[in-house]
């Protein structure tokens, strides 16, 4: 069981509880990857497992830089290593929620809705959908975005 709060999380096992490891700085998944994902560990976590695919799908934002880190893990063991992304957003985004669609395969996204600021304004909400096929392989991977402002 992978736990994240704020800017760190920690591995626990699923049937005692017993904490395994951490815990470990967010932008700890991140090391090496170069960039405000690596450098900034901002918070906001969100962590999904996808059933179908038996992956743990990991974000948090870089607020400072307008980006959503994404990582994928490359197997079902959360101690193992992770595809890593980093989504660009045109305002600043915050409040990220993160979910799986799919058709049973690999085929589907990782949806997410994010809230978008023009510095401390609110300008609106957007849906967000990040190719699932692509980053389950450990691909280079799109991001689709449709504004949802009012």
């Amino acid at each position: 069981l992978l736990l994240w709060v704020n800017t760190a999380f920690a591995i626990h096992d699923r049937q005692t509880g017993e904490r395994l490891t951490g815990p470990i700085p967010g932008n700890a998944l991140w090391a090496g990857f170069g960039g405000p994902c690596e450098s900034a560990n901002e918070g906001d976590p969100l962590v999904v497992y996808d059933d179908f695919a038996g992956r743990w799908v990991l974000s948090q934002m870089a607020i400072s830089a307008q980006r959503q880190c994404v990582a994928v893990s490359v197997s079902s063991n959360p101690f193992g290593a992770y595809a890593r992304y980093e989504f660009a957003f045109p305002r600043r985004n915050d409040f990220a929620k993160l979910a799986v669609w799919t058709d049973g395969g690999d085929d589907g996204a990782y949806l997410m809705s994010v809230h978008e600021f023009d510095g401390n304004s609110f300008a609106g909400s957007s849906l967000v959908a990040l190719e699932r096929r692509a980053m389950l392989s450990g691909q280079p991977a799109r991001m689709l975005r449709s504004a949802l402002f009012p």
